[in-house]
């Protein structure tokens, strides 16, 4: 049997359908964590175009949004960049499904995935601690 750690094992159980509520909690918190900390794939848009009406600017994901990677003034990741940070956050010998742990979190409210496939994290870290 492979010993993994706890984190792995929540993030794992998460990816299967089989965690508890506060295990997918502490796996959105330590997800969003470690994309917040990596600013290269974690970052603000400079170049959002606005329009006419005034609306939420977050909802806008036209041809400015496609032909720059950015489609927000909020911080956003790639859906497929964090599909990618997520399965490699745990050890080799456990495989997880980026976009079911994705799939529970946006069910549960935690995210938010824009028509411009970006993903935006919108709920509060809680203040887990991991060991």
């Amino acid at each position: 049997m492979v010993d993994i750690s706890y984190r792995d094992q929540v993030i794992w159980g998460t990816s299967l359908d089989m965690a508890e509520e506060n295990e997918i909690e502490k796996s959105y918190d330590y997800i969003r964590r470690h994309i917040e900390e990596n600013n290269g794939i974690y970052y603000t848009c400079e170049h959002s175009k606005g329009t006419k009406n005034f609306i939420d600017m977050r909802w806008l994901c036209g041809e400015a949004a496609h032909s720059s990677d950015l489609c927000n003034k909020n911080h956003s990741i790639k859906k497929e960049d964090l599909i990618r940070e997520i399965e490699e956050m745990v050890s080799n010998e456990i495989d997880v499904s980026g976009e079911k742990i994705i799939k529970s979190f946006k069910k549960r409210g935690y995210i938010d995935i824009y028509k411009c496939n970006r993903v935006f994290f919108i709920k509060k870290i809680s203040n887990y601690t991991y060991t």
